[in-house]
């Protein structure tokens, strides 16, 4: 091969893994096989790369700090029976280590900065995408006016119709956060001076409320005010004023927009209310799985149930606890992770899962990115109220994000030399 044809082959294998690494911020708008196919391919095109430039394979080992949630996964099923059972729980976590070794072996000499920021963009776009499909679909079905319309279980019309889509699959919570991210990415943007992202930043904040999970909700206001509070340069009381401004505003859209006012009125009305029948609602479906979780926790911490036996554990304390049969229509896991890891895999799994968290906030302050220490944020207190890692979508989005924000690291790291 000719030098000029090497150089070819070199720029093309470079442009490969640039639009592999692109292509799996699409995920949002992809079905679960397909955003698996894009990790493939994205493996793919390191090899290609690695092989074309001839380069000596350079494993880079904090990216085995990444893969703990997944070795917590192994470890805990090594010890116990079904191995059945055991495909299937370790193909839902291959996530946890197959991408984190993928970016171990990813070329340290390319532009990890703009791959990041195009990357974010991209996701952006993806975001857009779903929400113009989430209306395009719901549309076909309803009419306009019954957009803001709710059921008697305070479930919104249009958050219901979301659950039914066949193209995405994804659950209303896990497409907030989506929104969510991309909100703060836009938000940092447009703080920054790039004001035309206000139309990306009133696409997703709208999303956010028409989908109107609670959880999310609050870790906008969060989102929101850390924002003006550390990008905003003017005076305290200055900041004091914006704070009490967008509280303001927050606060009308919540009363203001029926499908999260909806939701407020649950909480207020379904607190005390007993689940017991055929009523239930979210409220009180949630108050007794966190009631069944604590219970089996404090029971099972030192070795935990077992990752095949926690359904199977979580269902028999509703049978006794409760006079519904809510969790044979629906299966209700512990909707906070900490508590799945801790029941599941006891002390030494939770503990192991507490020293990933910590190294993932090391790696955080060391880059000393707002976005980065936002995106973690977000998922960290999202954990408490949803298993937010267990599904494809939530898993794929935070181990991605997160390798690509550590190996922005590296760069980061090399300009400061």
């Amino acid at each position: 091969m000719t030098q000029e044809n090497l150089n070819k082959a070199k720029s093309w294998s470079a442009q490969f893994l640039y639009l592999s690494t692109l292509s799996l911020s699409l995920f949002p708008i992809l079905k679960e096989n397909y955003g698996s196919i894009t990790i493939i391919i994205f493996g793919l095109a390191l090899l290609i790369y690695s092989i074309i430039n001839k380069e000596k394979v350079q494993f880079k080992f904090k990216y085995l700090y990444l893969t703990i949630p997944f070795i917590i996964v192994f470890c805990n099923l090594l010890f116990s029976n079904g191995i059945l059972d055991h495909s299937i729980i370790l193909q839902k976590n291959v996530s946890f280590l197959l991408i984190p070794i993928l970016f171990g072996f990813f070329p340290r000499e390319l532009n990890v900065r703009n791959i990041l920021n195009r990357s974010l963009d991209v996701f952006t776009i993806a975001c857009c995408l779903l929400a113009i499909y989430y209306f395009y679909e719901f549309l076909k079905s309803n009419e306009i006016n019954y957009l803001f319309s709710i059921d008697n279980s305070y479930q919104s019309l249009f958050r219901a119709s979301v659950y039914e889509i066949p193209l995405s699959g994804i659950h209303p919570t896990y497409s907030s956060m989506f929104f969510l991210f991309s909100f703060t990415h836009n938000s940092i943007k447009f703080f920054q001076g790039s004001y035309y992202r206000i139309i990306f930043l009133a696409i997703c904040g709208f999303m956010i409320f028409m989908l109107s999970a609670k959880g999310v909700l609050i870790l906008l206001a969060i989102t929101v005010v850390i924002c003006v509070f550390t990008l905003l340069k003017v005076t305290i009381f200055k900041r004091v004023l914006i704070f009490i401004f967008f509280s303001i505003i927050f606060g009308t859209l919540i009363f203001c927009i029926p499908t999260v006012k909806a939701r407020v009125d649950e909480i207020y009305n379904e607190y005390n209310s007993e689940l017991k029948g055929l009523y239930t609602t979210a409220t009180n479906i949630r108050l007794a799985v966190f009631k069944c979780s604590i219970e089996l926790a404090k029971e099972n911490y030192i070795s935990g149930v077992g990752l095949e036996n926690i359904q199977e554990e979580l269902n028999n304390c509703y049978k006794n606890n409760y006079d519904s049969d809510f969790y044979l229509k629906s299966k209700y896991d512990t909707h906070n992770y900490y508590l799945y890891i801790l029941i599941s895999t006891g002390i030494l799994g939770i503990v192991l899962f507490l020293f990933y968290l910590f190294k993932v906030l090391n790696y955080t302050l060391e880059t000393r990115s707002l976005l980065f220490f936002l995106f973690v944020l977000q998922i960290f207190l999202i954990n408490f109220v949803e298993n937010f890692m267990y599904r494809h979508h939530g898993q794929i989005f935070w181990n991605w994000y997160l390798c690509l924000f550590v190996l922005s690291l590296h760069n980061y790291k090399k300009e400061i030399k």
